[in-house]
Order: C-alpha cells, then structure tokens, then sequence
C-alpha cells in the first residue's frame, strides 16, 4: 500500500475514534447521573417514623436521628399539666413510612406559660368583649376593678398591680385586672365661660348622688359637644 493511501484514512479514523469516545463517555455520566440520583432520593429505601411524643427531648433527637430522620425543634408550647421538655407534637405521624432524610418538627414543652402580646382592649370594648378575648388567648384569672365610668366599659388594664399598654408582652399565667366603668358618672354642661361676646358651656362630671344639685338650666348629655350660644346682651 502507497504511503499516500494511508495517510488517506487516518483523518477518517480519529473522526469515528471521537466518536465512539464521545459516545462513550456520555453513557458514563448519565449511568453516573442516575445512581447519584438513586442514592440522593434514597430511591426503593424507606424509614418508620418513631413515636416520639411525651419523650425528652433530647431523646427524642435521638431515636429520630437514629431511624435516619432530620430533626429540628421548631415550635414551643405550654401545657400545665406537663413536663417541661417534652415533645408535645411531631410534624410527622409516628408510624408514617417516608424516605430517609426527610424533616421531623418537633413541638417542646416549656417550663412556663408563654407570654403573647396584650391586644387593643383599654378604651376600645366592653367588659365581657375584653373577658371573652382574654380568655380565648389563655388569660383564665381575670379579675374586676370598678372605677368612676361608663357601665361596664374598660378604662385600663393591670398585670401584678401595675398599668399596661397594647403590645405590652405578658405572661398567660399572670393575673389580669381589668379597671372597668361602675356607671356612677354622666357627662354634663354645667357653667359656662365668656369669650369675647361668646358664651360657651364646657363639660364637666358630677356622680350620680350629686344630680339633684344640676339647676333647671343645666344639660345634661351621654356624649356631650361644645354648645355655643347666642352673644350675651350688655
């Protein structure tokens, strides 16, 4: 064979070599591709999740971990009649068959109650409208203060003896007094002032064991307004 003829072929041949190469290696990753996928998703492989609640917490992790399972304590309640740091709720039902790997939360115990946030009740609801809040957040020891006031309407409240205000954090064990009107004061006009040639009434309170003292003249209203009079006479 002519040195020419060989030298012919030989382009030929690293073509169909790259070829085959190319070909070669694409099986090997995607063969690579799926066993890493295999193994990732823990494909044909699966896990009982323990029952897990009532149990310390750190045992918890424990027995979670050991079943092949993620743990993480996301969550923390309070339950009085409870151990402190004991699973009270897991994310995943004990008993469930899932994958390797997957995610349990877990819900703890505390060693106390809470504290929430004190709502929008002083100057904005009625008695039994701040009783019923109160106690739907977990407020069961709600005690009563009367002050001078519109019947039954919440002027303020007290944790411990002292005032607090909307967003104030509080303990749901701790025990609330609401200050609340004991319907013994009426709004009334009672006297009146001059302004230049202006007569004004201003409002005033007088309690009730003092209404017999209003004059004639007095007004008396439940949401009284500046009353302005025709200009008094010289």
């Amino acid at each position: 064979m002519r040195l020419s003829k060989y030298l012919e072929k030989i382009p030929g041949f690293f073509v169909g070599a790259n070829c085959l190469g190319i070909l070669l290696l694409s099986a090997v990753l995607v063969a690579g591709a799926y066993y890493a996928l295999q193994y990732y998703t823990h494909h044909g492989e699966t896990v009982t999740v323990p029952d897990v609640k009532e149990k310390n917490v750190t045992e918890a992790i424990r027995i979670l971990e050991a079943a092949g399972l993620d743990v993480e304590v996301s969550d923390t309640d309070y339950v009085a009649t409870k151990r402190p740091d004991i699973i009270l709720e897991q994310s995943l039902a004990a008993g469930q068959v899932v994958k390797p790997g997957r995610m349990v939360h877990l819900t703890i115990n505390a060693a106390a109650p809470l504290p929430v946030a004190l709502p929008d009740i002083a100057d904005n609801s009625s008695m039994r409208q701040a009783q019923s809040l109160l106690k739907s957040m977990g407020f069961d020891s709600v005690r009563i203060e009367w002050c001078n006031g519109d019947k039954e309407w919440v002027y303020g409240i007290k944790v411990n003896g002292k005032e607090v205000k909307v967003g104030d954090r509080i303990s749901s064990g701790s025990i609330i007094a609401l200050v609340v009107g004991n319907g013994k004061l009426v709004e009334q006009f009672n006297g009146e002032t001059s302004t230049q040639e202006i007569a004004e009434y201003v409002t005033d309170t007088i309690s009730e064991s003092e209404l017999h003292t209003l004059g004639p003249n007095d007004i008396v209203l439940d949401n009284p307004e500046v009353l302005v009079e025709e200009p008094i006479e010289e």
